[in-house]
């Protein structure tokens, strides 16, 4: 959603309005959940992700999650002509 929220805002919108109260009370307790563990914490797990790709023969690390997206979002534009 991220991802297709930077490349088209309305349907970003649009399907986020669909949520129902649970999936936003859980997206809710996700953002909570990462707040309380942004700085240190999400440094060292960051590096420790990307050492870990890194090692298995991921060149990009942990940039290769963006490139991923881009990728299924760049094949569901092609399939559905948006």
């Amino acid at each position: 959603m991220n991802a297709l929220g930077k490349r088209d805002y309305e349907r970003f919108h649009e399907l986020r309005s669909n949520y129902s109260e649970g999936l936003r009370r859980d997206l809710a307790q996700l953002s909570a959940f990462w707040e309380e563990h942004e700085g240190w914490f999400e440094k060292i797990s960051t590096k420790i992700n990307d050492i870990f790709l890194k090692t298995n023969r991921q060149e990009d690390g942990v940039l290769s999650y963006n490139r991923m997206v881009d990728l299924l979002v760049a094949e569901y534009r092609q399939k559905n002509n948006v």
